[in-house]
Formats: structure tokens, sequence, C-alpha cells
């Protein structure tokens, strides 16, 4: 008899262990179940690029800042908070049209970022008008980006190359982004150059008067170039792959190599 009840004690004793691991078990899932997840940052816009999205063109950012320079491709942005940054706005002849944008100047800049290229979609001065540039997806419009901003198209914002051709030009400015010439036939031409440090990376200085041949090739009225040769030394700023797209910023960059560039070029003549 005695031996029964000691068995039904250790029995009773084992199963109310086992009830109350069970429980605890439980809890602790319940209680790991119950934990909220971090609520993401948000970020307000401030001169620092803010990242959004990644698409082609890179970081979808926005800053504000002073206007302290302006060239005929870009210009220069003084955030308040962060050290100024060189933005792409594109060929004169299109942005231009726009309106006029000076230094000095207080502009909030909505684009892309990539490498610390950092191309404008749109400029807003403080007077609430804007200059436009780029859509939504980065397409540019002076290239068919308005026709397809919400079309969702795949390489409608690569550079349609047709036919690639020489020209002989002398120098007649020197701009911080790209170059005034003048064509043996009297054209006055301005040639984007790209990012200033890009161009400057190659090591080749150039200055008005000094004699060129510009390879490159015709786009919605803005000639496009690929390579700049200085004729009294044959050194070569390389600027464009052989499909037009830009060496300074974008899927073409760091492969520049001279030699390689410069055949495909001299092959499309």
């Amino acid at each position: 008899m005695f031996k029964n009840i000691i068995i039904g004690v250790l029995t009773l004793t084992i199963f109310s262990s086992m009830g109350i691991a069970i429980y605890e078990a439980s809890k602790v899932q319940e209680s790991s179940a119950q934990v909220p997840a971090a609520a993401p940052t948000i970020e307000q816009p401030s001169g620092v690029p803010v990242i959004n999205a990644q698409n082609n063109m890179g970081a979808a950012w926005t800053g504000i800042g002073i206007v302290t320079s302006v060239d005929e491709f870009g210009f220069t942005l003084q955030p308040p908070d962060a050290d100024s940054i060189y933005i792409e706005l594109g060929p004169p002849s299109f942005w231009q049209t726009q309106g006029i944008l000076q230094a000095g100047e207080s502009v909030m800049v909505e684009g892309f970022a990539l490498d610390q290229q950092y191309h404008a979609r749109v400029v807003t001065k403080a007077d609430g008008t804007a200059i436009v540039t780029r859509n939504e997806s980065g397409q540019p419009m002076w290239s068919g980006g308005a026709g397809n901003a919400g079309s969702g198209a795949v390489g409608t914002s690569e550079p349609q190359v047709t036919e690639w051709i020489m020209l002989e030009a002398t120098i007649t400015e020197v701009g911080r982004n790209g170059l005034t010439v003048q064509t043996q036939d009297g054209q006055t031409l301005t040639v984007q150059t790209g990012q200033p440090s890009f161009a400057a990376a190659q090591g080749i200085v150039f200055a008005v008067n000094d004699a060129i041949s510009l390879t490159g090739y015709w786009q919605n009225g803005q000639f496009m170039a690929g390579q700049i040769t200085k004729t009294a030394t044959d050194e070569s700023l390389m600027l464009r792959d052989p499909n037009g797209r830009p060496l300074w910023g974008g899927p073409g960059r760091g492969g520049q190599g001279g030699n390689g560039q410069g055949n495909g070029y001299r092959g499309g003549h």
C-alpha cells in the first residue's frame, strides 16, 4: 500500500513538472511573438543625399542648398551641412530653355546619385519655378524621357548612336565641365566633358586656341563627344564608350582603357 502511494506521488510530481514546463514554453513563445519590429527610420531632406530607391541611374536622393557656380552642363551646390557637390543637368540646349539658374540662388534638388556622381531630375527654385531634366525613372527628357515617363520602357535612356563622325575644331572657351569650339566649317559647338574630376584624372589640359579633333555623334541637335584629341600632342580625352554611354558615371565607368575605347571610335568612321 505504502509503495503504491509513493508511486502515485512521483507520478503526480512528474506530470505537474511537465505541465509547468509546457506552460512556461508557451509563455516564452507568446512573448517572442509580441515583440514589435523596429520602426524604419525616416530621414528628412537635407543637403546630404537621402537614399530612397535604386535604379540604373543610382540611388534617388534629395538635397537643398545654395548654388555657388553654374556652367553649361550643371552647377555646384553648397548644402548647409555637407561638402559642396557638382550636379549634372544635361545639355544646355535643353535645360537652359526652361529658365536661368544663377549663383546665390537657394534650390531644392531631386535626382539620382551613383559613385559620387549626381544627376538632377528636378531643380526647384525659391520662387517655385522648376527645371525638369529627367523623368521619375531617370530617363533624360532631352532624349525621349518625356514620351516614356510612365511607360516603363526599358533602354530608352540609352544613347541612340547612329553614326560616329570626326570634326576638326579650335577651342574658343574652356569651361569647368565642357569646351566651346569652332569647327572648320564655322559651326560653334558646346561639348560636354563630364565631371571635372573625371577629366582631370586623365591628365590632359586644354587651352583656348588649341587645335583638336572631336570624335562623336549627333543626338537631338547636340554633338556628343566620345573622344577629344589635341592635334599638337595626340593626347586623347576619353569620354564615352563605343555605345555612347558616358564613362564618368554609369555602367561604362572604370573600363575606359584608352586603347580599347579609342579603337572602338576609330573603327566607326
